[in-house]
């Protein structure tokens, strides 16, 4: 599939990939003079007065994160704990710090255990220490440590309903956030009295930090009655299991303690980096694109909505161009960041990109010398193999050949079997970083 396209595509989407390499951009804001450990333009601890230096955290790209600051720091750190999903990314050594793995997107067994060791751990921590929290995407599933009377399917039936009804990441977080004691500041809860400095590779559009892996390290000014209404709102409140719903309960009634609010003591001696994010991996395709003569233009790096329907939407802009020219001539290269959401409505397999591909098929049918590339930044669409999917104004008759109806499979949320048999599934595999999905539109 990938011989299909000219060269330059896939320089492009991989620019995008590289410029959010989590070990790569370590080295963009962290840096060590003497003895002054410096973050961003002016954050900087004066390391003759610190003890130990820890690593802690969850998410994709938590291990090459520890890479890159095992590269910076070296023996200067006295060891860690971070969670990530693909514990041998790159094969490289973590050093002092210890990876251990969780699931995703659901948390599971390995998500409880890696958190305990990881709640443990922290009992080691004084205020004489500084710890580097790393908070990337991926982050909330990794990251899980029910709350007193909840059992881990307590919570994997909570976020699989989540899931199916097309709950946004924002609704998903702050229900996990009051179900958890890790999430919604418990992280820097767990911390208190160390210095923190939480290093963040963002997964959510506009990055607002008491979203981004659930907020581990920041105030959560959402309530108990807040989850409960996106409980409602879905139609969960008799889907849920009856320890979830009792405790929502319970803490409306203020039987349990709320979320890290601003003010708190566990606060005050936190400060965050965001270090990477899906505009900054858009950007760097744009320049990389416009660098190989094509006519670009950034569309948004805060799409969202449900993938179909976006994928329509923007399969029509592509149409435009390819028939008028029209808002860029060709060679153009259209660049849409952002994160949808997939409604299920069937019992296929696929994700969101894919899902927006397959919308995008009828839209695109006929045309010349086009391609419609959306894929996840970690390079994991959904529960599948694929990081999404290409479109051409061929694919809607080659698959019609083979019996193929893209209404079919969209009907049964079967995007990844569709764009399978026709070989036209995008497979990277694990790319050790995770800022949302981008979808890369060409007419050559």
């Amino acid at each position: 599939m990938q011989n299909e396209f000219p060269d330059e595509f896939w320089e492009i989407i991989n620019s995008s990939l590289q410029s959010v390499n989590p070990q790569k951009i370590i080295f963009q804001h962290v840096r060590k003079d003497g003895q002054k450990l410096i973050f961003g333009e002016s954050k900087a601890y004066d390391l003759s007065e610190i003890e130990n230096i820890y690593i802690v955290g969850a998410g994709k790209a938590a291990a090459g994160l520890v890479n890159g600051l095992n590269q910076i720091l070296g023996e200067r750190i006295t060891g860690g704990l971070v969670i990530t999903k693909h514990d041998n990314y790159e094969c490289e050594p973590a050093g002092k710090v210890l990876v251990k793995r969780g699931n995703h997107p659901v948390p599971g067994d390995e998500s409880i255990e890696s958190s305990i060791a990881l709640a443990d751990f922290t009992h080691i921590i004084t205020e004489k220490d500084l710890v580097i929290c790393l908070v990337t995407g991926g982050g909330s599933a990794l990251m899980t440590l029910p709350a007193e009377g909840l059992s881990l399917f307590d919570l994997q039936i909570t976020t699989g309903l989540l899931l199916e009804c097309g709950a946004t990441i924002n609704e998903m977080n702050t229900i996990r956030k009051h179900l958890d004691l890790i999430k919604g500041g418990g992280l820097a809860r767990l911390l208190f009295p160390a210095q923190i400095m939480a290093l963040i590779l963002s997964d959510v559009i506009g990055n607002p930090l008491e979203i981004i892996a659930s907020g581990p390290t920041v105030a959560d000014e959402s309530t108990f009655l807040d989850a409960w209404k996106i409980i409602q709102r879905y139609g969960l409140a008799e889907k849920i299991s009856e320890p979830v719903r009792q405790y929502l309960r319970k803490g409306m009634e203020g039987g349990v303690p709320e979320t890290v609010k601003a003010g708190s003591q566990f606060l005050q001696k936190v400060d965050h980096l965001i270090v990477g994010d899906n505009r900054q991996a858009c950007r760097a395709a744009l320049q990389k694109s416009r660098d190989l003569g094509f006519n670009s233009l950034l569309l948004t790096s805060s799409l969202h909505g449900e993938a179909r329907n976006a994928g329509i939407f923007l399969s029509s802009i592509l149409r435009e161009i390819a028939e008028t020219g029209n808002p860029i001539k060709r060679p153009a290269c259209i660049i849409a960041g952002g994160e949808t959401t997939g409604r299920i409505r069937g019992r296929g397999l696929g994700g969101r990109n894919q899902e927006m591909a397959l919308g995008a098929v009828k839209e695109l049918a006929g045309l010349r010398n086009v391609a419609f590339m959306p894929i996840a930044t970690d390079g994991e669409d959904g529960p599948t193999d694929a990081a999404g999917a290409v479109v051409t104004g061929n694919t809607y008759y080659k698959g019609l050949g083979l019996s193929l109806d893209p209404e079919i499979y969209l009907a049964n949320n079967d995007s990844w079997h569709y764009f399978r048999n026709l070989g036209a599934s995008i497979i990277t595999g694990p790319t050790g970083t995770n800022v949302n999905d981008i979808c890369f539109m060409f007419a050559y």
